[in-house]
């Protein structure tokens, strides 16, 4: 009770502001403030330096010694040089200091999380059908309306609703909305943040997106309290703003950017279901419940110059158009009651229209940033034809794929897709990304032009340098666009990376560390041997194509290998006795074996006895007979983790993740039917759509695995996400120490190259395999966490491997290599048999009751991986290693290649010198 016996009905509001002289000053306060000194240290390090020069000319003119210097100036006839030389002088400064204070400071997408729904939210039409007639909320016109807006909305069965509404009966509540809402936008936040190897507190900027809930505290509120963000963070909550709000969000973010030097900027979008789902039988709003769905991304945003290598792309425009000034369009899209009282979002009879006048306003705006000046001349003219001149003639609707790779449409319904894609003259591949994302997460509101994005980079790959358009429509009524520029290649890998990866990554003398410097590698090939590495493809990394352009088969790459192998050996012919092994990974599945074999056809060219030909002849080229015969001796090839055989590999995808524990029983049976598609397409020789359909695939399989990558399930991200070694191979003294040509750009992986090479990509090459193994040691190692191109992928294809060692090999013993031994634990007893060895049922028994004892002891040293070994073919699995063993187990990598090379020469060496291929 207050005073008088009132009662105090707002407490909060009469309590005092702390005193701030009172109390100690709190560390991390004073932390922040050092933080910014830091920040603008050039600033405040050159403020005194012009004061001082100021103060100083300031002095000169008062003592006089300006009128000086201008006397002897005049006197040596350099009085106007003088003048010019100063006023050059002057200009370049005014110049520099505008330049500085004027310039648009860029702004990167670092990276983007689109947020995944658990199974158990699924939401089937059949389903939602069951659920509409359960809830008895709505009359039978209702339902059958539904239905039919549902068989024309494009939507799929695996889309997903929040549980509240699936209820029986629904249970709509605030708390129900807001656990909606915690768990789009937490998991989609926490994703991002560990994908960028960041901290809540690194980030300076947050703005979020959300329509039609707003609670108190508001939902960035929510973000910042949860992830116990900085005190000082910038934070926007929008709302009311529609499906375009994602576009606008991004464009407050770039707008903070130019204000805030060397910031990072997080937005999150999304849309609430929960409370906005409409229980009434008014069919303008009930269209919205057939379409939205759950859904949310989270992008992060920076304008650090130094974040260019790290970038996934670069906004470089932001078309915002409103409409709202006409009434009509105003309310197309507009949340109201029904005549029960019922809150929903009425959508009007004219909205398709008023999206085209939308679309056409925006594209008016956009075409003269995007479009190349061929296009607008057209348009230009035809404008001027039409107006001026009145020339009855169609206008020109400009060609828009000049202008952008690909094409983000908001999912809104696949009339507003198709609508699009007619007024735009799109082609139907241009489209399908947004129509195959409509049908998977439907309308996810403001997000989903990430999810259509996602879906680009998973199924087609996006090249650098790509340019992308995200176009989205909001009620108001607005028309969006944003365009980004892909900075790498962001897809599911293929041909055209370079090897002086593998040389700063894997397995070179040192690697580039996070502050792009070299530390030793303590797993480096070449403690024994001499490492050589080649970028090859022509084309990829610092090699060039030269007048012949990038090859597109494996025919083309091994003669132009070849031919640098050989001008390698004629320069330096000391290193012609010394035996060549040569190894790569992944594609190398299929680059290795094609140059192996090229090889021993260029040994039986020129030397055909006996005249037995080789199983698998292919053709010489007659500039590829003039390099002569190899000076080199061929003496083995490693393969690591590599893509061989895409018609078998591919058919093990769905039942690897699904031992793996990455995907259950319905997610496996789905995979198993992509992949069936795949294989049809590659028997029908469909390259290039079976390789986008195998990159489909896989990126199903990511997504619902949830993983960073499939390469290695236990990463959080990819490889080298950050590019050190792009970014340590474009450092100018880097290039300069290598004898690079000066300005010239590498890039780790070529889309150019990998372009050229798509319809290889699914072709096999395993009828080369039995040649090889008649002549040459082949080892064959894999990573036990490698989900795409791992043991079980290649097993597929050696399993099935006609060749004669075929029946021994499959019968050979399995090893088991354990870590603390000696080298010779791996390869040892090489010519084990599984079969002799369980001839005797007690030796097993007596075996496994040996290693029992030894266990309970202690006495087992940890397990390096596994190994199998018949004649010239070697197989390893190595244990806690992805797709880059060297990366992932240095040590064991490096005893594993030391040992077979070793075990090679010492076992193979007399028949490699006597065996003669043909």
């Amino acid at each position: 009770m207050g005073r008088g016996g009132q009662r105090n009905d707002f407490p909060v509001l009469l309590q005092h502001i702390p005193d701030f002289r009172q109390g100690g000053v709190t560390l991390k306060y004073v932390k922040r403030g050092y933080h910014v000194l830091c920040t603008h240290a050039i600033t405040l390090l050159l403020l005194p330096v012009a004061a001082t020069v100021m103060l100083e000319l300031a002095n000169m003119l008062k003592t006089g010694q300006l009128q000086e210097m201008w006397v002897v100036a005049s006197q040596t006839h350099l009085q106007f040089n003088m003048v010019v030389f100063m006023g050059c002088c002057l200009l370049l400064a005014v110049m520099a200091v505008t330049y500085v204070l004027t310039r648009t400071k860029p702004v990167y997408l670092m990276n983007y999380h689109c947020y995944k729904a658990p199974d158990s939210l699924m939401m089937s039409r059949d389903r939602f059908r069951d659920l509409s007639i359960k809830s008895q909320m709505f009359n039978e016109q209702s339902l059958e309306f539904q239905e039919k807006i549902m068989q024309r909305s494009g939507l799929g069965d695996e889309t997903y609703l929040p549980e509240a509404v699936q209820q029986i009966p629904p249970q709509i509540s605030m708390a129900a909305a807001r656990e909606e809402a915690e768990r789009v936008l937490f998991d989609s936040v926490r994703h991002v943040l560990e994908a960028a190897h960041l901290k809540p507190g690194q980030i300076d900027i947050l703005v979020v997106n959300c329509s039609l809930f707003n609670p108190t505290p508001s939902l960035s509120a929510m973000i910042i309290n949860h992830f116990k963000m900085r005190s000082n963070v910038v934070s926007y909550n929008l709302a009311g703003m529609g499906c375009s709000a994602g576009v606008i969000a991004i464009n407050l973010a770039k707008e903070l950017l130019q204000v805030y030097p060397n910031s990072r900027a997080l937005v999150v979008s999304t849309e609430n279901i929960t409370q906005n789902w409409y229980f009434g039988n008014e069919r303008s709003m009930l269209i919205p419940n057939c379409l939205f769905r759950v859904g949310g991304a989270a992008m992060l945003l920076s304008n650090r110059r130094k974040d260019y290598w790290k970038a996934k792309y670069e906004l470089l425009h932001v078309v915002r158009t409103h409409m709202g000034a006409n009434d009509q369009r105003y309310g197309c899209v507009y949340q109201r009651e029904d005549s029960q009282g019922r809150v929903g979002v009425h959508l009007s009879k004219e909205l398709m229209a008023i999206a085209g006048h939308a679309l056409k306003a925006n594209i008016t705006t956009l075409g003269p940033l995007v479009l190349p000046i061929s296009e607008q001349l057209i348009f230009f003219g035809n404008l001027v034809a039409r107006k001026v001149f009145k020339m009855k003639i169609r206008g020109y609707i400009p060609d828009f794929k000049l202008a952008f790779e690909h094409f983000c449409i908001h999912t809104g319904g696949r009339g507003v897709i198709e609508e699009i894609e007619k007024q735009l003259q799109l082609a139907p591949e241009s489209v399908q990304p947004s129509k195959d994302t409509l049908f998977r997460y439907g309308n996810t509101s403001s997000s989903s032009i990430w999810y259509v994005l996602s879906n680009i980079e998973s199924t087609r790959g996006v090249r650098k340098g790509d340019r992308i358009w995200q176009i989205a429509f909001g009620s108001g009524f607005k028309c969006n666009s944003a365009v980004w520029r892909s900075m790498r290649n962001n897809n599911q890998g293929g041909p055209g990376c370079a090897s002086m990866f593998g040389n700063f990554y894997e397995l070179g003398p040192y690697w580039v560390n996070e502050s792009l410097h070299l530390s030793p590698n303590p797993g480096a090939w070449n403690r024994r041997f001499g490492l050589l590495f080649i970028d090859q493809p022509a084309g990829s990394g610092f090699s060039i194509a030269g007048s012949l352009g990038i090859p597109t088969d494996e025919m083309q790459i091994a003669t132009d290998l070849y031919a640098g192998l050989q001008q390698f050996f004629s320069r330096h012919s000391d290193l012609q006795a010394r035996p060549l092994f040569i190894t790569g990974e992944s594609y190398a599945g299929k680059y290795v074996p094609a140059i192996g074999h090229y090889i021993l056809q260029m040994e039986q060219l020129w030397n055909p006895t006996p005249p037995q030909p080789l199983l698998k002849a292919r053709e010489t080229s007659v500039a590829a007979q003039q390099l002569g015969p190899p000076l080199f001796k061929l003496a083995g090839l490693a393969i690591g983790n590599g893509l061989t055989d895409p018609a078998l590999q591919v058919l093990t995808h769905a039942d690897t993740c699904h031992y793996m524990s990455l995907i259950d029983q319905h997610e496996k049976m789905h995979a198993m039917e992509l992949q069936l598609q795949v294989a049809a397409m590659i028997s029908q020789g469909q390259w290039k759509e079976a390789s986008r359909h195998r990159a489909l695939l896989m990126a199903y399989l990511q997504h619902e695995s949830g993983v960073g990558t499939l390469l290695d399930t236990r990463r959080t991200r990819d490889y080298d996400a950050d590019n050190l070694v792009d970014q340590y191979l474009n450092i100018k003294a880097v290039q300069e120490a290598l004898g690079v040509k000066p300005g010239t750009k590498f890039e780790g992986c070529s889309g150019r190259v990998a372009e050229a090479l798509g319809p290889d990509v699914m072709k096999s090459v395993k009828a080369l395999i039995p040649d090889l193994l008649a002549a040459l040691p082949v080892l064959l190692y894999q990573g036990q966490f490698d989900a795409q191109d791992g043991p079980g992928s290649v097993e597929a294809w050696t399993t099935g491997l006609d060749w004669p060692g075929k029946a021994d090999f499959f019968c050979a013993k399995r090893h088991i290599w354990r870590m603390g031994q000696d080298t010779a634990s791996f390869l040892q007893d090489a010519s084990g048999i599984a079969s002799n060895f369980s001839q005797n049922g007690s030796r097993i028994d007596e075996g496994i009751l040996r290693l029992a004892q030894q266990a309970d002891s202690g006495e087992l040293q940890p397990i390096a991986g596994y190994w199998k070994h018949h004649q010239f073919l070697t197989t390893v699995v190595l244990k806690d290693a992805g797709h880059m063993v060297p990366r992932d187990q240095p040590l064991v990598a490096q005893n594993m290649i030391e040992t077979w090379v070793q075990h090679s020469l010492a076992h193979h060496s007399q028949q490699l010198v006597e065996i003669t291929v043909h």
